[in-house]
């Protein structure tokens, strides 16, 4: 097995995804915890979460997160560029 060498601008890459991955996740997050808030009912979450900012932003985050990806692909085999991008995992 080949030791694996990275050029500086993969490793800025792996670090650009994992920050938009962990941003992505958190936004969603803070988009639901607002959208529950004062409702009982599902129409009414699935209508205030409509209305929040921050779920746009997370969704808006998934095509800079695709081009990103499809780079580091670009440089990197997939099951290593796999293994190292699930870190942002333990971070969310």
């Amino acid at each position: 097995m080949k030791p694996l060498k990275l050029d500086r601008l993969t490793l800025v890459l792996f670090l650009v995804l994992i920050c938009l991955d962990v941003v992505a996740l958190l936004f969603a997050k803070m988009a639901t915890n607002f959208a529950s808030v004062d409702t009982s009912d599902n129409l009414g979450f699935y209508l205030n979460l409509i209305w929040e900012p921050s779920l746009w932003i997370s969704l808006g985050l998934g095509p800079l997160q695709l081009i990103t990806w499809t780079k580091i692909l670009s440089k990197v085999e997939l099951g290593i560029a796999y293994s190292i991008s699930s870190v942002h995992m333990p971070v969310t």
